[in-house]
């Protein structure tokens, strides 16, 4: 379609022969009556630029009727998959897979790379793990590895030792670096899930049965405050009947139920981006209003080019028709226009201001 347009606006771009006032006021036709005074010559008649843009409205009316005639399909066909965010420790790692295949098609879903740790790892790495992507939905955790004892002189997996270790992160500290990245997640734009810690088996080496319980209640009372939805994973594994072995791990397939929060969030975006005022930017995430921006300019291309052969000025406040022309004629065709006027009022075309 676009080389198509291009083709219609080259064809418009041919030189026409002008007619300019002779010495004894007879007409004379020349193919290029302007050369000498340094005007382009590659200037079309303004009867045939007119010809031309008519042309060109004829085309993309056509355009537009197709368009319009795929309705809401179309549109839908069209739109980029909603992006999620998955971030979290190792749980996250577990079900991360399973969401991917269960929103196959309905969205993209990227894990945060590594594990996602404790709060102050999240407070060193959040920013590269968000880069300069747009989110629509981001299913967050910190936890498990906040409420762990280590002792790095333990030779059990990863130093755990809840009975000599230290904690890793303090419920007070825990409670001001959780606000510190939501206040930076909520910068994002995207709806915000939070996902509660999982549950803590009695023989776990490094972590006390009831500690996610304590960790969770900060972090729900946090989450209420600014609105965010809470994921009940910790109730989801205990229903699942996990965990059935000394291991944080056993907890069960929880895709399903991180799949279907994530889905009904990507629901509310829909439905608050349909009943949102058309013509304000309420409801619309930062990537659709940045699309929208793009057809804007196009859409502007197309009407610089149809409009600027009658010298049309400007819009106010928006970049210069050139940006939007090949060549920046736009420029030329209004200059081409003051010396057609000069010649019907009876002026020398060659005597330029």
């Amino acid at each position: 379609m676009t080389y198509l347009t291009y083709a219609v606006f080259r064809e418009a771009d041919r030189p026409g022969r002008l007619s300019v006032a002779g010495p004894d006021g007879a007409a004379e036709t020349s193919a290029t009556p302007m050369r000498s005074a340094g005007f382009n010559p590659q200037v079309p008649d303004r009867r045939d630029v007119m010809t031309r843009i008519r042309r060109i409205g004829i085309l993309w009316a056509v355009v537009a009727l197709a368009v319009a005639a795929q309705g809401p399909t179309g549109d839908a066909a069209t739109d980029p998959l909603p992006r999620v965010l998955l971030i979290g420790d190792s749980i996250c790692g577990g079900y991360q897979q399973g969401v991917k295949k269960r929103l196959a098609g309905k969205a993209i879903v990227v894990k945060n790379a590594g594990n996602a740790q404790h709060t102050r790892t999240g407070l060193e790495k959040l920013d590269e793990w968000l880069g300069n992507d747009e989110w629509d939905v981001i299913h967050f955790n910190w936890g498990l590895w906040d409420l762990a004892y280590r002792n790095f002189q333990s030779k059990n997996f990863g130093h755990l030792d809840k009975v000599d270790g230290e904690l890793t992160t303090p419920l007070d500290e825990y409670e001001k670096n959780l606000r510190k990245l939501v206040a930076r997640l909520k910068k994002t734009g995207a709806t915000l899930i939070w996902a509660n810690t999982t549950p803590v088996p009695e023989g776990e080496p490094g972590r006390i049965k009831g500690g996610a319980i304590k960790y969770n209640a900060v972090a729900t009372k946090i989450m209420k405050e600014h609105g965010i939805a809470i994921n009940d994973l910790h109730a989801e594994v205990i229903c699942l009947g996990r965990p059935k072995r000394n291991n944080v791990h056993d907890t069960g397939d929880l895709s399903g139920k991180v799949a279907e929060c994530i889905l009904a969030a990507l629901a509310e975006n829909r439905d608050a981006a349909s009943t949102a005022d058309p013509s304000s930017s309420a409801g619309k995430s930062v990537r659709r209003l940045k699309e929208e921006f793009r057809a804007l300019q196009f859409g502007m291309f197309i009407c610089c080019k149809m409009a600027t052969y009658k010298g049309v000025e400007w819009v106010k406040g928006y970049p210069g028709p050139a940006l939007f022309h090949f060549c920046g004629r736009a420029r030329v065709f209004r200059r081409y226009i003051r010396e057609q006027e000069k010649a019907e009022s009876g002026q020398n075309v060659l005597d330029l201001d």
